[in-house]
């Protein structure tokens, strides 16, 4: 049975309506590997440009099937094979090679978290907030159709900007909705280590606690930027704060409007 026909048969099973498109997992292409052989050929190109621009070409070529089809076709054993994440109109199915799939309604996803990257940040080694690693740039945490909790690390996929959209727009309603009843009821709304209060925001990174006013960091489309440089210094995962639409959207309608000194600031 191929991939799209088993993600239509678990999503008729389980009432997630129609099946989007299946995206496929595959190694990371610019690895240490791709980049070693990646020069190699750019010297090699380099000593035959001018004598055969012909053979030039055809290093060029050969390079770039063999970096891109390393990564898009290699297998993947760890941890539980290649998995496919097919996107439909009622939830999220995860299709792996050697686990159970994984079916997750959008009214199942509790957060879902976006690590900014910042290049050339000595926190790009790697981000560890709470006992998650965030080993992959974004991720959805919820609960299955069984009530287990689950997380869905989303790295390499075939175009994954459309599949992290996807996931973003059919969860970040359902998201943001419960945060505004926790916010309203508890004065609270947890994003994982970000916490929305009336007075601004909590930031957790393993035990130690920041508490970030509405004056001390600037929101972007898609970063929040503490301004607390000591603590970023001391604790640079700071710089790379996750976030989320729904994290953002409470943000926006949580902070006060700035007002101004008179001057037209």
């Amino acid at each position: 049975m191929s991939t799209r026909s088993r993600a239509r048969a678990l999503a008729r099973l389980h009432g997630l309506g129609a099946v989007g498109r299946v995206h496929r997992e595959h190694l990371r292409v610019w690895t240490p590997w791709a980049r070693y052989t990646a020069v190699l050929a750019g010297a090699a190109v380099l000593g035959c440009a001018l004598r055969d621009p012909g053979l030039a070409v055809a290093i060029m070529a050969a390079t770039t099937v063999l970096v891109y089809g390393h990564a898009h076709f290699s297998e993947i054993a760890e941890p539980v094979g290649r998995r496919r994440v097919a996107v439909c109109a009622g939830g999220l199915l995860v299709l792996s090679e050697f686990a159970d799939p994984v079916v997750l309604r959008w009214t199942g996803v509790d957060l879902t978290l976006t690590v900014p990257r910042r290049r050339g940040h000595r926190a790009d080694a790697g981000v560890c907030w709470t006992e998650t690693v965030y080993y992959e740039g974004y991720q959805v945490m919820g609960h299955d159709i069984a009530g287990r909790p689950v997380t869905v690390p989303i790295g390499p996929f075939t175009d994954r900007r459309s599949l992290v959209a996807a996931i973003e727009a059919a969860a970040a309603p359902v998201v943001l909705a419960r945060a505004r009843t926790a916010l309203a009821a508890r004065g609270r709304a947890e994003f994982g280590p970000v916490a929305v209060t009336p007075s601004g925001l909590e930031l957790t990174v393993g035990e130690a606690m920041f508490v970030a006013p509405w004056s001390k960091f600037h929101t972007g489309a898609a970063r929040l930027t503490p301004l607390l440089p000591r603590a970023v210094h001391d604790h640079p995962q700071l710089a790379q704060t996750p976030v989320s639409r729904a994290l953002l959207a409470l943000i926006a309608e949580t902070r006060p409007p700035r007002v101004s000194n008179g001057d037209g600031r």
